[in-house]
């Protein structure tokens, strides 16, 4: 079935939300039959059909929840970590692909400020949290970047910090 429309500003908008839907949908769904109540290395390993093993354990990593992550990293992600883990994925043959350049060369900033330059001996390194905040901008009230839908700043930063 092919579907024709006027491509306006405000059609172009309404087909990208309505696409946008119908995906968080259908991650929503795999996320239910397949993720829940499993162990992460269970869950990375049966792939469900028709979806490709490496987007299966990109999306599986963001839903992973603070707490797995750091069983399954020995320790907390940082926000550049968490960043990069809903933005880039790894690909078999050792590169990286990332869903945009604009999200690339933020990630790149955030690097660049945290690692040592060797032509200035001036410039000190920031830690991944201030160059995350740097690039990305504060926290809005009631809302952390990158932190999922589930955290607040009361449980990201603890009581009276933030």
């Amino acid at each position: 079935m092919w579907y024709s429309w006027d491509r306006t500003p405000q059609t172009n908008k309404e087909m990208l939300q309505h696409m946008t839907a119908m995906h968080k949908g259908w991650r929503g769904m795999l996320k239910s039959k397949h993720y829940k109540g499993k162990t992460f290395e269970d869950v990375v390993a049966s792939v469900p059909p028709g979806v490709d093993p490496l987007d299966w354990q990109t999306m599986c990593q963001k839903w992973n929840t603070r707490e797995e992550q750091v069983k399954t990293h020995q320790r907390e992600p940082n926000r550049m970590e968490v960043f990069k883990m809903g933005r880039c994925k790894d690909l078999p043959d050792g590169t990286q692909q990332w869903v945009d350049d604009e999200n690339n060369n933020r990630f790149e900033r955030m690097t660049q400020m945290t690692t040592h330059s060797l032509q200035s001996d001036d410039a000190t390194p920031v830690s991944a949290e201030d160059a995350f905040i740097a690039v990305m901008g504060r926290d809005r009230p009631g809302r952390v970047r990158c932190a999922g839908k589930a955290e607040t700043l009361r449980t990201w930063y603890g009581r009276g910090e933030g």
